[in-house]
């Protein structure tokens, strides 16, 4: 990476930071990006150019998630059940829970203060569905539908954890989070 990628790299992890330092001090509503670029001493154009909405800025993570699962599935025994295989891609991501459970219950709390927050959470689980079936596709020897088989084994196992998350959430982060995770995954199987 060039040093002004890195430069750029780092303006926007900033930018995303105080940001998001914000949303949760405050509320994702109540915060404006005035406010934000008038913290952060920069400008509207600098902030629309690394983020196309506020919405945008809390799931900025997710975007570098996305890159690690594919590659953390694509890693993954070929032999392997095609969806074992993404359940275990999807727990990967444990270890962020796992680092820090209150950044992960903030997180969580943020992500449905608004239904444009709700969409965007959608829109980029939509994008991790897509790409982790292109790599599940691919395994899948010839035949017909692989593509929906994929798409269907992928979605299942993104519910599962979708909801295992949403469980341990809504039970305040107290209880094993793998544990809850495991019984969604053997749920969807």
């Amino acid at each position: 990476m060039s040093l002004r990628d890195r430069k750029k790299q780092e303006v926007r992890v900033v930018i995303r930071e105080k940001a998001l330092e914000l949303f949760i001090e405050k509320d994702f509503s109540s915060v404006s990006v005035e406010e934000i670029v008038l913290l952060l001493n920069v400008s509207r154009r600098t902030f629309f150019r690394y983020f196309p909405t506020k919405e945008d800025v809390v799931f900025d993570w997710y975007e570098e998630l996305r890159d690690g699962l594919v590659q953390t599935l694509k890693a993954r025994p070929e032999t392997e059940d095609y969806y074992e295989s993404v359940c275990e891609t999807l727990s990967s991501l444990l270890r962020y829970y796992d680092e820090n459970r209150d950044w992960s219950m903030k997180m969580m709390k943020l992500s449905k203060e608004t239904s444009s927050l709700i969409a965007k959470s959608l829109e980029k689980r939509m994008l991790w569905e897509r790409d982790l079936s292109a790599v599940i596709a691919d395994r899948i020897s010839k035949g017909q539908d692989k593509d929906l088989r994929a798409k269907i084994i992928v979605g299942k196992a993104m519910t599962a954890f979708y909801y295992g998350v949403e469980q341990w959430y809504a039970e305040g982060g107290k209880k094993n989070i793998r544990t809850i995770l495991q019984k969604a995954f053997e749920f969807a199987k």
